[in-house]
């Protein structure tokens, strides 16, 4: 372990990100920035759990701006009841999932789609984003979103912010890529599924002999399941 590495303060940013509930007949189909409703009924159990899972009084509530991700956060936060009574949530466009542009609503086709296959991290649909434009778009939100809470954990004297996300499977693995430095092609090998929870503590330090504050991520769970 490098001197900086011992050098953390307690986790400033805690992110619990959650991957919508499970979409009804979509199975290989371009889903991406389409507008499509969760199958929430059929969810209830899980969604129950996972929000006994998270804490009782997060700073923020995100979602994106698609149905799915928004009917889940709902569901999520009528589980918690009264916890969340004065608590707002955010609308993120950028926590959206990856625009397929002309290939939205189309079933997969291994011809007509074959240099997606080829280059899954890179290649750009038609009028669409590759999952490396994706990457950029959510590290960028993220950075943002974080930028106007330091002082928030500055005020606290470095109590930890919880951040609840509501988003998508590429979202979160575009979240992962930037909190662990992991190439596009290398956080597409991430498996997200519906209501499954994935928590990112981002930690601040600072070099005792600079006055220069750098930061660091810890992942403490990836993939679990609410079950």
């Amino acid at each position: 372990m490098t001197r900086k590495q011992q050098e953390y303060n307690p986790a400033r940013l805690r992110w619990f990100w959650i991957r919508h509930a499970p979409v009804s007949a979509r199975e290989g189909i371009f889903t991406g920035a389409s507008d499509v409703p969760a199958n929430i009924e059929d969810a209830r159990t899980e969604i129950k759990t996972l929000a006994n899972a998270l804490p009782q009084h997060p700073d923020l509530w995100i979602t994106s701006t698609l149905l799915r991700a928004r009917q889940t956060t709902q569901a999520l936060r009528k589980a918690q009841q009264e916890r969340t009574a004065s608590e707002r949530v955010l609308c993120e466009q950028d926590f959206n999932e990856q625009n397929f542009g002309d290939w939205e609503e189309e079933p997969y086709d291994e011809t007509r789609h074959r240099a997606l296959w080829q280059a899954p991290a890179t290649h750009r649909p038609p009028n669409g984003e590759s999952f490396k434009d994706l990457v950029r778009r959510v590290a960028h939100a993220i950075e943002r979103i974080e930028d106007r809470h330091r002082s928030v954990c500055d005020d606290r004297n470095n109590k930890t912010i919880d951040i609840v996300a509501v988003a998508h499977a590429g979202t979160i693995r575009a979240a992962l890529a930037q909190s662990l430095q992991l190439s596009p092609r290398h956080a597409l090998a991430c498996v997200v599924d519906p209501l499954s929870l994935t928590r990112i503590d981002r930690f601040g330090y600072s070099r005792q002999d600079e006055k220069e504050a750098e930061s660091a991520a810890v992942v403490r769970c990836v993939n679990v399941r609410q079950r």
